[in-house]
């Protein structure tokens, strides 16, 4: 039980991450494009260093060749990519009579690039028996959850113009993580197979990555504040490898 409670608060930092940020596009809407620019850092970085490392390390328990890792990485990418494909021609078909159809399609890609990684994350957490284990990556996920939810608000906020619907959206991807805990105290022979975690977060490396690439950047890139969105894309990226650290 106590594990759970402290898997509930490391998981409400998303939300409070979604909050401040819509406090800031609210208070502080001439800066937007520095937000911007953070959120993309973030989602960058994380897809590309965070999900790809800890992908790698995981499977590594069970590919040693180096060659064969590589090419089993590669591949869960390029399907991680392909479903962001399909995920975007079909949202564009359900979502086509919305004015804000690509901001919508963005906030519903990275909701579930977040919520794989979450429901792992969690369920990882849970099955840890050591308690200096334990709290040590508690810490490491709360750290980086902040910035998760600030992301989230910032996009969700864009696609939705409205405080409660990006909040309700922060609720669900941060009920991922619990609901991962929650398997992960029940089925932990699933949660605990490090082949089947770096699997399933190379897949959602991929699937971000065409999210930051294809969506992200294009969204950001109309806007005429360019040096901000420049300067939010560095300060994003430079906080995520920060945090890296700290974490390692």
């Amino acid at each position: 039980m106590d594990k759970l409670i402290i898997l509930i608060i490391v998981s409400l930092l998303i939300i409070i991450g979604t909050l401040i940020a819509l406090l800031l596009n609210i208070k502080l809407k001439k800066y937007q494009p520095i937000y911007m620019g953070f959120a993309v850092g973030v989602m960058i970085y994380t897809s590309l260093v965070i999900l790809l490392q800890d992908a790698s390390e995981n499977i590594n328990y069970y590919v040693d060749h180096n060659i064969i890792k590589l090419i089993v990485i590669a591949l869960f990418i390029s399907i991680g990519v392909i479903c962001g494909v399909i995920l975007d021609n079909v949202s564009h078909k359900i979502l086509k009579h919305f004015n804000n159809t690509h901001s919508l399609i963005l906030v519903i890609l990275i909701s579930i690039s977040l919520s794989l990684h979450n429901f792992i994350e969690g369920g990882s957490l849970m099955i840890l028996d050591d308690k200096k284990d334990f709290i040590s990556y508690a810490i490491a996920i709360a750290i980086h959850n902040l910035p998760f939810g600030l992301a989230l608000g910032i996009f969700g906020y864009k696609a939705f113009n409205n405080k409660l619907k990006t909040s309700v959206l922060a609720l669900v991807v941060t009920s991922f993580s619990l609901i991962g805990g929650i398997v992960g105290l029940h089925i932990s022979s699933i949660i605990s197979n490090d082949m089947i975690n770096g699997l399933c977060l190379t897949f959602a490396s991929g699937l971000l990555l065409y999210t930051s690439f294809d969506e992200i950047l294009p969204e950001v890139s109309i806007n005429k504040d360019n040096h901000l969105i420049v300067y939010g894309v560095c300060c994003g990226v430079i906080l995520m490898y920060f945090l890296s650290q700290v974490i390692r």
